[in-house]
């Protein structure tokens, strides 16, 4: 029983160390905002262009979260979660990439791979 509450202990801790108390790895975390038009609804794209003409923050990027997509290797098809971002995502929230690049303007159908599905 010892062992199973030093394990549990843990596993408990290292979830909540990474979670809670990491700081996001954005170049200005504290200068990042996340809104919502009209509760759980998306912003549709040209409203997005419409915000970013008026200027009313330094920068703007769309995010669809949870979009379902086929990852097809060979024979094999699976069915994995993705999100859909605005060009300009990587570039405006400044995450570093650990390899490769980020989106570039006008790119469709590119994907970037998180650590986790690499």
């Amino acid at each position: 029983s010892l062992a199973l509450g030093i394990g549990a202990n843990t596993a408990i801790f290292s979830i909540a160390t990474t979670f809670l108390f990491n700081r996001p790895s954005a170049r200005d975390a504290s200068t990042l905002a996340r809104f919502r038009v009209g509760g759980a609804s998306h912003l549709p794209v040209n409203y997005l262009e419409f915000l970013r003409t008026q200027k009313p923050f330094e920068d703007l990027a769309g995010v669809a979260e949870e979009r379902w997509v086929n990852w097809t290797h060979g024979a094999e098809t699976r069915r994995t979660s993705a999100f859909v971002v605005s060009g300009n995502f990587f570039d405006m929230v400044g995450v570093p990439l650990a390899m490769g690049r980020g989106l570039r303007p006008g790119e469709d159908n590119t994907v970037v791979l998180g650590h986790f599905f690499w």
